[in-house]
């Protein structure tokens, strides 16, 4: 294999590997990635927590848990109860056991924003239904209203830097095709012969071709006395 063919289909390889990188992860991670798998109300001031049970499965993994506390329009202090245990286990074992500490948003105003928190990066070992249980200390004074904890599935940030490594392998690609094709060119290219080009003859009108034979020519007469 010449040194200009390799170049041609490493060029080629490039190019398809550099698209599938740019194009193909972003399509994937925005269609399969970060899906909601469901949205509950754990908390009303009314009612209190209320356990869930949630199947889930390996596929789903890993699971972001989040947490959006809303209140009745008074802000907790330092002595306001706004944490709580959270435990997620299955049949066969405890997967979890955490301290819930609801925080003011990053984002937003301070005097509005809903308290949140996450859990992430949590993986899914079975197929099973698996129990959320809640519990808490007195809340009785605390402004938290109601509280809804979301799941998300394939929970993973996506990777700014692989679709600019994607358009860099693009590039090269390109350069690569385009210099074996250059080189392919000289290699195969042939002195000029002295043969006249067929392009020479346009316009020049060709020569009409008699379909009669042509006649001897009479041998020239000889003068003198050999000749008489």
């Amino acid at each position: 294999m010449g040194a200009a063919k390799l170049m041609r289909i490493l060029g080629i390889l490039s190019i398809l590997f550099g698209l599938l990188i740019a194009f193909g992860y972003p399509t994937y991670h925005d269609t399969f990635a970060n899906f909601e798998i469901g949205k509950y109300a754990i908390y009303d001031k009314s009612a209190g927590f209320q356990d869930q049970t949630i199947w889930l499965t390996p596929e789903d993994g890993p699971v972001e848990i989040s947490f959006e506390a809303n209140m009745d329009g008074t802000r907790p202090s330092a002595e306001t109860a706004t944490s709580f245990m959270l435990q997620i286990n299955n049949a066969d074992q405890l997967l979890l056991s955490e301290l819930i500490n609801l925080a003011p948003a990053a984002e937003g105003d301070a005097t509005t924003a809903p308290l949140q928190f996450e859990i992430n990066n949590l993986p899914v070992t079975d197929s099973a239904l698996h129990a959320f249980v809640f519990s808490s200390s007195d809340w009785t004074d605390s402004p938290i209203s109601n509280i809804n904890m979301t799941i998300t599935g394939i929970a993973v940030v996506m990777n700014d830097t692989l679709p600019t490594v994607g358009y860099v392998l693009v590039g090269l690609g390109a350069i690569l095709y385009l210099v074996g094709g250059r080189r392919k060119a000289k290699k195969s290219g042939k002195p000029p012969t002295g043969r006249r080009s067929k392009t020479s003859q346009i316009g020049r009108r060709a020569e009409p071709v008699s379909s009669k034979p042509k006649e001897a020519e009479e041998p020239a007469r000889k003068w003198g006395r050999d000749g008489d």
